[in-house]
């Protein structure tokens, strides 16, 4: 397991939508900076979001706001 640098601050764990497919350390426990998360959906669903989130420095997402979801076909 990384340890942080002084200053540094872990990243919650991240909350995505039903379906989105990404590393169970991720979306379980808390992230350690520069941890870069990818996200995908099953065939049959689009990524709504960014297909990728980085854990930064400050104890934020990159894009923290934006939601991470699978739509399903029309």
């Amino acid at each position: 397991m990384s340890v942080n640098a002084p200053g540094e601050l872990n990243c919650p764990a991240l909350q995505v939508g039903a379906h989105v497919i990404t590393t169970h350390s991720c979306t379980s426990a808390p992230s350690v900076a520069e941890t870069t998360c990818s996200f995908k959906c099953p065939k049959g669903y689009t990524l709504n979001g960014p297909s990728h989130k980085t854990c930064q420095l400050d104890g934020t997402w990159t894009d923290q706001a934006v939601p991470i979801k699978c739509d399903g076909k029309v």
